[in-house]
């Protein structure tokens, strides 16, 4: 899935792998301050995600399907992810920020 056009070129920053379990009020993303785009892949098991600030549960938020890829394209929404996973199995959560 291609990045959505900008004016820019995004440069990839870093890298991290976040474990999506069932912690009360979502698991969150931890993206360098610069970090404006963020690409992810989701490997293990399904989650559900928000990106507006509100905790996400097992049966509210945006579902994810294990091997599903995307991108969060603008920074608030870097900065407001969480997740939670919705079965008894984490979610493990690959992501690469760009700024």
């Amino acid at each position: 899935m291609p990045l959505p056009q900008r004016d820019i070129t995004p440069i990839a920053s870093s890298y991290e792998a976040i474990t999506i379990d069932d912690t009360a009020g979502g698991v969150a993303l931890t993206p360098p301050d610069a970090a404006r785009y963020a690409f992810w892949r989701l490997e293990t098991a399904d989650i559900r995600v928000t990106t507006d600030g509100t905790a996400p549960t097992t049966t509210a938020g945006i579902l994810i399907h294990n091997d599903e890829t995307g991108w969060l394209t603008e920074p608030e929404e870097v900065r407001r992810f969480l997740a939670i996973r919705t079965t008894a199995t984490s979610g493990s959560l690959r992501v690469i920020y760009y700024q």
